[in-house]
């Protein structure tokens, strides 16, 4: 099934508001630039994604591309790396 534009205004509602909680958080500019990392990986992980989901919400892998699974296993190690 295909996500509804309520489902895109909710996650970027809650992309905003993490977003605004790490703002808030004292942390160096280092620690500040990891997080603004980890958070960028996630949006763009959830953009690949988006139209291939099933009922439940979970990603429907043989519909993705090639390309696109290579790049979700690329931001995986990213993350694991940060």
């Amino acid at each position: 099934s295909t996500p509804t534009q309520a489902y895109y205004d909710q996650m970027n509602n809650i992309t905003s508001q993490i977003e605004d909680l790490l703002s808030k958080v004292p942390t160096s500019d280092k620690n500040r630039q990891l997080q603004e990392q980890r958070l960028d990986l996630y949006k763009e992980r959830q953009e690949i994604v988006a139209g291939f989901r099933d009922d439940t919400g979970q990603p429907i892998a043989p519909e993705l591309s090639e390309m696109s699974l290579q790049r979700l296993a690329e931001i995986d190690e990213e993350l694991n790396d940060i």
